[in-house]
């Protein structure tokens, strides 16, 4: 039942993104709507791919990664992000704490399969590391769609792009710690990361 709700959310704002892509509706928007459907398809691909597999991911994580992308859909669909000052550092963080979530389980998850034996202390710096880099390519993104594709209505600058980046990093720093404080205390998860591993 929870999978479903979750497939049946994901279907209605992959549609809606696709239906503005393609003109079928047309909602103004200083975004590219197919980059939009496109991301949002491939996180519904993601999520359908960790369902299949049956990964040791709870359900809730969906939830986190669909209110991340309706939250910025809503935000470009009704321009929040220039009405608001704050929206933008609201997703950011939000952003950076689902994908540093996700990163830590997906470490974990290799580590465990493949027995690196990674300590817990390792899996947390990668996973905020790798949600830094992704935050990083998204920025040149932005910057690319600013100077190459001209959409000169998002907001392109040192400081938002530092302010960006500063965000991105206290979501995923705050939710990896917490993520892994509260799986730890209840041995979920980190079966090979011993307490003793990350002394």
């Amino acid at each position: 039942m929870e999978f479903l709700f979750i497939r049946t959310a994901f279907l209605g704002i992959s549609s809606f993104t696709f239906l503005n892509s393609v003109k079928i509706l047309h909602i103004p928007l200083h975004f590219p709507w197919l980059v939009l459907f496109l991301v949002t398809f491939f996180i519904w691909l993601f999520w359908e791919e960790i369902y299949r597999k049956k990964f040791n991911f709870p359900s809730v994580m969906g939830v986190f990664l669909l209110l991340q992308l309706y939250a910025d859909t809503m935000g470009n669909t009704f321009d929040f992000y220039t009405k608001f000052n704050w929206f933008d550092r609201v997703t950011h963080f939000t952003g950076g704490a689902t994908t540093g979530v996700f990163a830590i389980f997906a470490l974990s998850y290799f580590d465990n399969k493949n027995h690196w034996k990674l300590s817990l202390k390792t899996l947390i710096i990668f996973a905020i590391t790798l949600t830094l880099s992704l935050a990083v390519l998204y920025e040149f993104w932005e910057y690319f769609e600013y100077s190459v594709l001209n959409y000169k209505l998002i907001i392109i600058g040192v400081t938002d792009t530092i302010d960006d980046l500063l965000f991105d990093f206290l979501g995923a720093t705050t939710f990896v710690l917490l993520s892994t404080t509260i799986l730890k205390k209840r041995g979920y998860f980190f079966p090979n990361n011993s307490d003793s591993k990350t002394k």
